[in-house]
């Protein structure tokens, strides 16, 4: 069983691989990015990072909510190792928002690079 936000790719790749491809929209509003946060372990927060989450992006997949949680819980560990603190809620949404504003710088590096080539 495969599960996607693509139907490219479940059409091709994922059909090929899995008996079964389901397509599962992306997530667009505030409550269902907070819902999959707040079940994945991130209670206290879920609602912060949702909203810095669903403020960047019009529409995400259910794994990049994921990858970006997890990156900003593996960066707020590592600032605490760091400087002896404790991880916090707090921690993790300022690394969130860093992530999210180094996407920013990320992709327009990225679209300039496409235009110049």
């Amino acid at each position: 069983l495969a599960t996607t936000s693509r139907s490219d790719a479940a059409c091709v790749t994922l059909h090929e691989l899995f008996e079964e491809t389901l397509v599962v929209p992306l997530l667009t509003e505030i409550s269902s990015v907070e819902k999959l946060l707040f079940d994945s372990g991130y209670e206290k927060e879920a609602l912060d990072m949702a909203i810095l989450i669903t403020d960047k992006f019009e529409s995400i997949g259910i794994k990049s909510v994921l990858r970006l949680a997890e990156r900003a819980s593996a960066t707020a560990q590592m600032i605490t190792q760091i400087d002896g603190s404790k991880i916090t809620g707090e921690g993790r949404n300022n690394a969130l928002k860093d992530i999210l504003d180094d996407f920013s710088g990320d992709e327009a590096v990225a679209s300039s690079l496409c235009e110049i080539l």
